[in-house]
């Protein structure tokens, strides 16, 4: 009998009995003895539950205990909303329910205001002080709105009331927001309450594999070691753990291993792809697929944070209608629902679109989408740094170097953008690098046979290379260290293949370039077919030099509004029953596709 059949079919003053009915049974072993065989633990799970439910129970006034019994009766009779509007009438689950609404819309100054509201009510029957509690989810707040000074400072205060109290629960609440924040905002001879050893040991379990996972992926985006990320979520999730002393209880469950997975993979994939094995990361991808019928904690996160890493994927490859498919299928908008979502699927498209329009040379489109998102970049590219510069703009500084012509003075930027691939195991980027190294060294150093050895070093991986832009560029070296040693028949074929990966990404000038030599090339050969290069050079350049000049073009418009359509339908969509879905997000074609269709949604809404 469970516990809710006992309120509803006792009277309050026989649920203790009933209780320790649940407890414990009367057996016969032995003919003539009487013997209590106990049935649940007390240091259990379930053991704990039912002697606070007894607890808390006994402790409650008569109004209470018949709120309570109504409930109880409403969910044996299959009221499935009577819980809810419970919480929606109550003063303190109102303010909790606009807390968490505020909170996923993004609207900061309500939420501040209803969390102090929620906290200042007082919980029937609540022997605990709750006040550390306020404090560390104002510290939180504090912390997503990146008030990190503030976020501190109230810490420090909860930690100090927590102490009091001996809250340990709260006490690992605030050392999990310490060590975030250690990460967002830095600070000299500032660590956590736990010590370093006690730190890893606590990763390794269950209920600090969230911390971990967030710590990894925090490290990904700030440049560190990508192998030793892996190892790490490797340690946290699969690795053994140590087995537990005999002098401590042994109640705490192994997680299975497909929930401890499930969090892991969507990281795993962008990490895989940024180490430059796109097949692994499908290897990912497809397992937080399988996970649909599953439904892990967090799944809105999985499934977009997966839907951005294959739109990653096929941009790399230079096919963007698909990439941004990935991110306009209805299943994935779905999952858009708070604007912490949203604000990541907003920037991967802007990402999307960044790379597409710096490949084809559009001036004014990337103008436009630098002042939609100014820290928009290429997606592998780190978070910005006030003390330390990432690889990415350590190559830029050169190229741009080689391009106003000065090799020389780009080399100390080149290899300095080197080592940082090397350290941040970027291998992709690293490969660029010594692409560009072997490009100096033949055009302006003067050393074809070094060249040449790069060229073999970096050539097998970039032949698998599924970015057609970073492909292009290595045969286009090697085009050049044909032409210095006078083998052109070889440059030719180079200069043939990286041409058709400059025009499967659309890169416009890389184009040029490699048509502008294979002309000079094959009238060098007299090649009877020199007219035609000639004639796809001229339509190639053509189209770069009307790329620089033109203007926005209304496409960028139609995703605009969309992005704006998508964070307006997140907020008002409602926490606890998923109101039905425009039909917009049933349309899974192009962006402008769908923006007819809000249109049409607009009319017949009659907005």
């Amino acid at each position: 009998m469970d516990l809710c059949s006992c309120l509803v079919n006792v009277r309050s003053a026989r649920l203790t009995t009933e209780l320790n009915d649940c407890m414990y049974m009367i057996g016969d072993p032995n003919p003539g003895s009487q013997v209590e065989v106990s049935l649940l633990h007390r240091r259990s799970y379930f053991g704990l539950y039912v002697r606070r439910a007894s607890f808390q129970f006994a402790m409650m006034l008569e109004h209470e205990r018949m709120q309570l019994l109504q409930l109880c009766r409403a969910w044996r009779d299959g009221d499935a909303h009577a819980v809810v509007d419970r919480w929606r009438t109550s003063a303190q689950a109102h303010a909790y329910y606009m807390w968490r609404e505020s909170a996923r819309r993004g609207e900061y100054v309500i939420l501040k205001e209803n969390l102090h509201a929620f906290f200042n009510y007082t919980l029937p029957g609540c022997d605990r002080d709750l006040h550390q509690h306020a404090l560390l989810n104002l510290a939180h707040f504090h912390t997503q709105t990146q008030g990190y000074r503030a976020a501190r400072t109230v810490l420090d205060e909860a930690i100090l009331l927590a102490r009091t109290v001996g809250d340990t629960e709260c006490i690992r609440a605030c050392d999990h927001l310490l060590d975030q924040l250690s990460y967002l905002d830095p600070r000299p001879h500032q660590a956590g309450l736990l010590t370093q050893q006690d730190a890893q040991e606590s990763l390794q379990c269950g209920a600090y594999a969230p911390l971990a996972l967030w710590k990894a992926d925090m490290d990904r985006q700030q440049g560190r070691p990508l192998l030793d990320i892996i190892q790490r979520i490797y340690d946290t999730t699969w690795k053994p753990r140590p087995p537990i002393p005999t002098t401590q209880p042994e109640w705490e469950p192994r997680p299975s291993i497909e929930r401890c997975a499930a969090c892991p993979s969507a990281i795993l994939a962008r990490t895989w792809l940024q180490l430059g094995v796109p097949l692994v990361a499908e290897v990912y991808m497809a397992h937080v697929r399988r996970l649909g019928s599953f439904r892990p904690e967090h799944w809105d996160e999985l499934v977009v944070d997966t839907a951005i890493t294959r739109a990653f994927r096929e941009t790399e490859r230079g096919m963007y209608d698909q990439g941004v498919s990935a991110l306009l299928e209805p299943s994935v908008l779905r999952q858009v629902t708070s604007l912490a979502l949203h604000q990541r699927w907003q920037d991967a498209v802007w990402q999307i679109l960044y790379t597409r329009a710096r490949r084809q040379s559009h001036t004014s489109m990337l103008r436009r989408i630098k002042a939609l998102s100014p820290h928009v970049g290429e997606w592998y590219t780190p978070l910005p740094s006030p003390t330390q510069r990432s690889a990415c703009d350590w190559l830029e500084e050169a190229q741009n170097m080689i391009q106003a012509r000065q090799p020389h003075q780009g080399l100390e930027a080149l290899m300095r953008a080197l080592a940082a691939s090397e350290a941040q195991q970027l291998y992709p980027l690293r490969r660029t690098c010594l692409a560009v190294l072997a490009d100096v060294m033949v055009l302006s150093l003067g050393m074809p046979s070094e060249a040449r050895a790069l060229l073999d070093e970096i050539l097998p991986q970039a032949l698998a290379d599924e970015n057609g832009e970073r492909r292009a560029y290595v045969h286009l070296v090697e085009a050049k260290y044909f032409i210095s040693t006078k083998d052109l028949y070889q440059a030719r074929m180079s200069l043939r293949r990286a041409a058709l990966d400059y025009e499967r990404t659309e890169t416009w000038k890389g184009l040029a370039s490699c048509l502008y030599m294979e002309a000079r090339v094959a009238h060098a050969l007299h090649d009877v077919d020199h007219d035609d290069v000639q004639a796809q050079y001229e339509r190639a350049q053509a189209q770069y030099d009307a790329a620089l000049v033109a203007p926005c073009p209304s496409t960028l418009d139609a995703w605009v509004q969309l992005v704006r359509r998508l964070g307006a339908f997140s907020r008002r969509r409602d926490t606890y029953h998923l109101v039905s879905a425009p039909s917009w997000l049933a349309v899974p074609h192009h962006g402008c596709c769908i923006i007819d269709a809000c249109a049409a949604d607009d009319a017949r809404r009659g907005v």
